[in-house]
């Protein structure tokens, strides 16, 4: 089961090295890139309250394009820093986070939209590129400008609504739970349909919403057992 979920040999020192080097699972790495943010939070706590408004904005823009310039770095001389310093790279979108949380609207809704559409459409067409041509994801991830560019703006379009409770309201406790398992729960069915030799989900109009809607419904359930758990609860 290990070497199907992890790809690596159940050995101690193998899982010993996982671990340590932060990469236990792929999605995992925002896990340890986290242990860098809590650290250095109650810090940040401190030095808001001195600071002007302006200042944050511009202390924001200059973290976030730290971190796009120092991934693109460490992309190119393939230079990996210890888990604990990743938090460096993200502390533009943390600080972007806290800011656009109370910020006043400047932007107009219709221009973050188009925003979102424009990065999106461009990070679909430059990934397939990538993809194809370099064997990489680049634009894909989370520190590429286009993927920066995309969720500032659909989070800043998002905060602007006043939602009643719904459905999705009364799952958000479980999020953090899904995101931990959705990625064991997407390899599994992989294995699955190659297993059995299943191909009716190659197709991408089929396959990706079948698979979304099966992996959220299994992360779901996984996650709500275990909030159900005085033991396991503070794990999702």
């Amino acid at each position: 089961m290990l070497r199907l979920f992890a790809g690596v040999d159940p050995d101690a020192d193998t899982l010993l090295k996982s671990v340590i080097l932060g990469q236990p699972f792929y999605h995992m790495w925002y896990l340890y890139m986290l242990i860098g943010l809590y650290f250095v939070t109650p810090l940040i706590n401190l030095v808001i309250p001195k600071v002007s408004r302006q200042s944050l904005w511009v202390t924001a823009i200059v973290f976030l394009i730290f971190g796009i310039v120092h991934n693109i770095y460490n992309l190119v001389l393939e230079n990996n820093l210890m888990f604990l310093l990743w938090f460096t790279d993200y502390l533009g979108y943390f600080l972007f986070g806290y800011l656009i949380r109370d910020c006043k609207a400047r932007i107009s809704s219709s221009a973050l939209v188009l925003f979102y559409i424009i990065s999106a459409a461009l990070i679909s067409v430059l990934s397939y590129y990538t993809a194809s041509q370099h064997n990489n994801l680049y634009f894909y991830g989370p520190l590429s400008p286009l993927v920066a560019l995309g969720s500032l703006s659909f989070f800043s379009w998002f905060r602007r609504f006043s939602l009643n409770e719904n459905i999705f309201s009364k799952i958000s406790h479980l999020t953090f739970g899904i995101y931990l398992i959705h990625a064991g729960v997407l390899h599994l069915l992989a294995y699955l349909l190659k297993t059995y030799d299943i191909h009716m989900f190659d197709n991408i109009f089929i396959g990706i919403p079948v698979k979304f809607t099966f992996a959220l419904f299994i992360s779901l359930s996984i996650s709500w057992l275990f909030y159900k758990s005085p033991i396991l609860r503070r794990t999702v």
